[in-house]
């Protein structure tokens, strides 16, 4: 069925070759009202990651083909619609929302809980997290208002949906896995660089991670240089405490936050992670995850957050008319470009370059200078390599990272 997409590779070298990706909306499935799509991608011979077979909903039936791009045109193109209304509508509320703005919020809750201003981690992340709390207080009424807001009026997903969806994947959420860059990479099978050669959100992600790893590591280094004093912090073991807790006994509801349930914190690695973690979240990881959305999203076939009619159920020719027929109307286009564009606007501080100073000591204030000045050899790298890359990735680049979700 799909060998005419791959040439001559059969599905099991293809396999062995790891050229073969999926993506399986079955964690989807009786959530929300979004059909549970699968689509299988190919990395042909340009290294290109191209689609090569889609079936719309997860339950095998008659009237739930595969289909493959040997199909009708028009067909072909209608079957990648309605996959990609999925894949968007996942991207922006749980990708972007669940996983940035609510993780962050809950986190920065805990910390002005437990850690006192004066606390060196504290001082630390601030910069990361000092617009979170506002900037979540209105996304909840622009985005959520089950009679006003964007995803009611706009996404396939509706309000009621996207509440649902929010709640089912922060709930599943893992911060060792999903928030920790090099972990979720290994998780999903992408940590290699000769893997889907053009994922350069790896690549640059990869750069930039490291580099906060590296400044938190110095400024923590300062103040811990003893396993006695980890042991005797008790804000840190409380701030850990809380993101495990329960939701319904007060906390985050957090899983495998790096630690011990019993004894806490108990090295400086540990502390390390958490801390870049928190920090890659709410600079990197948003940007890479929020700042394309326009570009994406504008060309409404491209990257469609709803769309009319329904899933089709069959193989049969479509035309033309059929596709514009199943895009949403002018109006709705109209509202999600200027949500979009909204949300791609760029308005805080670059990465390292923060409005207000909170660190004083004299080997953290080295520490960000180091951190800054490994920036610029980021930013350079990044430069180069797009200089050789077909499609310039801009969105990792240090100058283009804010410091928080202030958007």
């Amino acid at each position: 069925m799909v060998k005419p997409s791959m040439k001559d590779l059969t599905l099991e070298k293809a396999i062995q070759e790891k050229r073969l990706f999926i993506s399986d909306y079955a964690d989807l499935e009786n959530v929300s009202n979004l059909h549970a799509p699968i689509c299988l991608y190919y990395v042909n011979d340009a290294e290109d990651l191209v689609p090569v077979a889609i079936q719309l909903r997860h339950t095998k039936s008659p009237t739930n083909p595969v289909f493959v791009p040997s199909d009708p045109e028009y067909t072909w193109i209608i079957a990648k619609l309605w996959f990609g209304v999925v894949d968007s509508n996942y991207h922006e509320i749980c990708a972007h929302l669940s996983f940035t703005h609510y993780i962050l919020e809950t986190i920065t809750i805990a910390i002005h809980r437990h850690l006192s201003p004066s606390h060196p981690l504290s001082r630390l992340v601030k910069p990361h997290i000092e617009k979170v709390l506002n900037t979540n207080w209105l996304g909840r009424k622009l985005l959520l208002d089950p009679e006003s807001g964007y995803f009611e009026k706009s996404y396939k997903a509706g309000a009621d949906g996207a509440s649902k969806l929010i709640k089912h994947t922060l709930s599943n959420w893992s911060f060792k896995k999903n928030g920790m860059l090099p972990n979720d990479l290994k998780e999903r099978g992408l940590f290699d660089p000769k893997i889907l050669p053009k994922f350069y959100y790896r690549d640059d992600g990869i750069l930039i991670w490291n580099a906060i790893r590296s400044y938190v590591y110095r400024v923590a280094e300062n103040f811990y240089d003893s396993q006695e004093e980890i042991e005797n912090d008790n804000e840190l073991h409380l701030f850990r405490h809380t993101l495990t807790k329960s939701v319904e006994s007060g906390g985050c509801g957090l899983k495998d936050v790096p630690g011990d349930d019993n004894a806490g914190i108990t090295d400086l690695e540990q502390i390390v992670d958490i801390f870049t973690t928190i920090i890659f979240i709410s600079s990197a990881y948003h940007a890479a995850i929020n700042f394309p959305t326009y570009e994406q999203c504008a060309f409404t076939p491209n990257f469609p957050v709803n769309l009319r009619g329904s899933i089709p159920n069959n193989k049969k020719p479509r035309t033309e008319l059929d596709v514009i027929r199943t895009l949403p109307t002018k109006d709705d286009t109209l509202k999600i470009m200027t949500l979009t564009r909204a949300l791609s606007t760029f308005k805080s501080s670059s990465l390292g370059n923060f409005d207000v100073q909170y660190m004083y000591n004299r080997a953290c204030v080295d520490a960000l200078k180091e951190f800054r000045t490994e920036l610029k050899k980021v930013a350079g790298t990044i430069d180069q390599r797009n200089r050789l890359r077909t499609v310039s990735y801009t969105v990792l680049h240090p100058d283009n990272i804010p410091n928080t979700t202030a958007i």
